[in-house]
């Protein structure tokens, strides 16, 4: 498990002395968090606020990679989510759901592909192009 960015000194607490390999790589170059992202299987994100939307999501979903995502049911990032089949969202405080999606993407790892489907349509239409088209159309129709 790699992060990349921030992450707090509570946050680190929590990640020691586990069974597995965490590595906490900081902050890096655009286009060496891009490889990395590239070189993985699953993609995380976590927000506790309903209303926000991170720019991170949108750089996730256009590398096609599901994205599991600790964020509040029925907020934002649960909403794009749910819009491309971009990945699953548990509730931060689900535990029960937290594990369910754990257990789920390791499965998902072990089978051949065929499971994950994005909507590609769906993930293309908050690309810039598609966005900019958007807001022009919408300043278009400004009396």
């Amino acid at each position: 498990t790699r992060f990349i960015g921030r992450v707090t000194e509570d946050e680190k607490a929590l990640l020691k002395d586990r069974m597995s390999d965490v590595k906490l790589l900081g902050f890096l170059p655009q286009s060496e968090g891009f490889r990395h992202m590239q070189e993985t299987d699953f993609l995380l994100v976590t927000m506790t606020d309903a209303s926000s939307l991170t720019g991170k999501i949108f750089e996730y979903l256009a590398t096609r990679k599901p994205i599991l995502a600790f964020a509040r049911i029925g907020g934002e990032i649960d909403k794009v989510l749910q819009e491309t089949s971009g990945g699953g969202c548990v509730d931060p405080d689900d535990h029960h759901g937290a594990r369910e999606l754990l257990m789920n993407a390791a499965k998902w790892a072990s089978q051949p592909d065929g499971w994950f489907h994005p909507t590609i349509d769906a993930i293309n239409a908050f690309e810039r192009p598609a966005q900019v088209a958007r807001l022009a159309e919408l300043m278009a129709r400004r009396p």
